[in-house]
C-alpha cells in the first residue's frame, strides 16, 4: 500500500511540475506578445503613409525639360504634357487605372498610356506610341510591381516610387532587368523624408509640407521627387535625363 501511495505521489509531483512549466511558458508567451504589440504600435505611431488619390476624369498638366546629349550643362525648352485618368479597367488584382498622356502642343507626335494597379498604384504597363515617317511605332513595357519604376523609352515622365509611401522610411528593392538577353538583379533604395519646403525651386505647394523621395542604384541617384499630399502627381521630379514640374 505504501509503495502504491508513493508511486501516485511521485506521479502527482511530476504532473504538477509539467503543469507549472506549461503555465510559465504561456505566461512568458503572453508577455512577449504584449511587448511585440507595443513595439509595433510605436513604429506605426512614428511613421505616416501616403498614396495619391485618383478618380476618372482627373487631369493635370506637367512641364518637362530635357538634358542635352551634346552638352550636359544645357537643357531643352519646355514641353507640356497633359495627363488624364480616362478609366478604371479589369477586376480584382488586375483592376487598373488608365492614365493617358498627350503632348499638349502636338509637336512631338507621341502619346503614352500608363496602367496603374488599383491595389497599390504600381505601374503594370506603359505603352508608348510615336509617329515616324507617317508610320505608327508602338513600344510596350510591362512591370511586375513591388519596386520603383524609372522612365524609359519615352520623353513622358512616369518615374514612380513604391506606394503607399511611409515617411520617414528607408527601403531596398530588387529589380530584375534583361541585359543582352540575361537577367540582372539591381538593388534600388528608396529613401523618404518630410521637408518643409523647396526654396531653391519654384513649385506648387498647398502649405502642408512636402514628401521627398530619393531612389538610388549602384551608380547613384536614379530619380528624386517631391510630393504634396493634396496633389495627384509630384510637384517636382528629376532623373538622369529630365526635370519636370506640376503646372496645374
Amino acid at each position: 500500500m505504501i509503495s502504491i501511495m508513493a508511486i501516485l505521489s511521485k506521479k502527482q509531483f511530476v504532473h504538477n511540475r509539467i503543469l507549472r512549466k506549461y503555465l510559465m511558458k504561456r505566461y512568458m508567451f503572453g508577455i512577449l506578445l504584449v511587448f511585440a504589440l507595443i513595439i509595433c504600435s510605436f513604429q506605426l505611431a512614428g511613421a505616416d503613409n501616403f498614396r495619391p488619390t485618383w478618380k476618372i476624369g482627373d487631369r493635370w498638366l506637367v512641364k518637362a525639360v530635357y538634358l542635352s546629349h551634346m552638352d550636359k550643362e544645357k537643357w531643352s525648352g519646355p514641353v507640356f504634357w497633359e495627363y488624364e485618368v480616362i478609366g478604371l479597367e479589369g477586376e480584382g488584382q488586375k483592376r487598373c487605372y488608365i492614365l493617358e498622356i498627350r503632348d499638349r502642343d502636338g509637336r512631338l507626335n507621341m502619346n503614352t498610356r500608363l496602367e496603374y494597379r488599383d491595389e497599390d498604384l504600381s505601374i503594370a504597363r506603359a505603352v508608348m506610341t510615336k509617329m515616324r515617317g507617317g508610320e505608327e511605332i508602338v513600344t510596350s513595357i510591362t512591370f511586375k510591381g513591388g519596386a520603383p519604376v524609372i522612365t524609359e523609352q519615352t520623353l513622358t515622365p512616369y518615374d514612380s516610387p513604391v506606394f503607399p509611401i511611409e515617411y520617414p522610411s528607408f527601403t531596398e528593392f530588387s529589380v530584375i532587368r534583361m541585359i543582352d538577353g540575361l537577367e540582372a538583379v539591381e538593388v534600388i533604395q528608396q529613401d523618404v523624408r518630410e521637408v518643409s519646403s523647396m526654396d531653391e525651386i519654384q513649385v506648387q505647394q498647398s502649405g502642408n509640407g512636402l514628401i521627398e523621395i530619393k531612389c538610388s542604384g549602384k551608380d547613384g541617384l536614379v530619380f528624386v521627387q517631391y510630393w504634396d499630399m493634396k496633389f495627384p502627381w509630384p510637384v517636382y521630379g528629376v532623373n538622369n535625363n529630365m526635370k519636370y514640374w506640376l503646372v496645374k
